[in-house]
């Protein structure tokens, strides 16, 4: 299979935090559809430094597995996971998209989907914002050079979670990514409405 990384996490060991057990990535398709991949830390020196974000790669022998635990970045049933056998090769392959995105509309978020936005005509979105980008979104926000201008905030891997009766989005321990009005032909186009 060609896929694409557009996103890699490193996830800790439980009994020693200095410790890495897995390396995580998403992995995005030719059909734009998105999921997990882990590398188990017995495998991260055969694989560990050859798999980039941003980078496409041919992918074999590799095991389907239940999709299960706490660190799921996907809502897929099942998820890869890289054995001995498998074998990487970085490939070209302009078809597969380089973000990934899957734009939803703010009405269908807030409908069933918590720090408050206001969103294009006066909804509100709330976003619970954990460490460590309780810090890192803020600022960005505040680096923009335009204060005035309506900022765009693009969200990767962000959950939905009930509260209070209410659906609201919030970021995950390290696998959420934002990007604060980034140069991508679908906010350019978004812009121009």
């Amino acid at each position: 299979m060609n896929v694409r990384v557009i996103h890699r996490w490193t996830r800790p060991d439980i009994r020693d935090k200095t410790k890495t057990n897995s390396i995580e990535l998403l992995l995005l398709d030719v059909e734009n559809e998105i999921i997990q991949a882990t590398i188990m830390r017995q495998l991260i020196s055969f694989f560990g430094s050859k798999i980039l974000v941003g980078k496409v790669y041919s992918i074999r022998n590799i095991t389907v597995v239940d999709n299960l635990g706490p660190d799921k970045a996907t809502p897929k049933p099942c998820r890869l996971k890289f054995e001995f056998s498998s074998k990487v090769q970085e490939i070209t392959d302009t078809s597969i998209s380089v973000h990934g995105y899957r734009f939803a509309k703010f009405e269908d978020i807030i409908s069933r989907q918590s720090v408050n936005y206001s969103l294009h005509r006066g909804c509100q979105l709330s976003c619970t914002l954990w460490p460590p980008h309780t810090v890192q979104l803020p600022a960005l926000i505040s680096e923009q050079p335009n204060p005035n201008q309506s900022k765009i905030i693009v969200m990767q891997c962000v959950e939905t979670k009930k509260f209070e009766g209410q659906w609201r989005i919030q970021t995950t321990y390290n696998v959420s990514a934002y990007y604060v009005n980034p140069d991508i032909p679908e906010v350019n186009i978004f812009e121009e409405r």
